[in-house]
């Protein structure tokens, strides 16, 4: 999702996004959490599509970072499947809550 939202735009001037990201409209026009959007427009997608994007190189790095470090772990220890449940749900929810 990183390399189509930044061949949407390109990347943003570092003043407006220090991740060294796309511009905003970019990742919103990819799924991007928008409240207005969920709200008056039932675009139920964009509490999953967040999920997945990543607003800058140092973003998605440190996701890359924890998910390896973390995730790995976890994914051994709770078998793949339990992962995926409990990170889909905790990214909704998170979504979700922060509207």
């Amino acid at each position: 999702m990183f390399g189509v939202s930044l061949g949407l735009e390109g990347f943003e001037d570092p003043k407006e996004n220090w991740l060294l990201g796309p511009p905003a409209d970019s990742l919103v026009e990819l799924g991007a959490k928008q409240g207005s959007l969920m709200k008056y427009r039932y675009e139920m997608w964009r509490y999953i599509t967040p999920i997945f994007l990543n607003a800058g190189i140092i973003q998605l790095l440190i996701n890359l970072f924890g998910h390896f470090r973390m995730g790995l772990y976890l994914e051994r220890k709770w078998k793949w499947y339990v992962f995926t449940v409990i990170y889909f749900v905790s990214g909704t929810a998170g979504i979700a809550f922060s509207c």
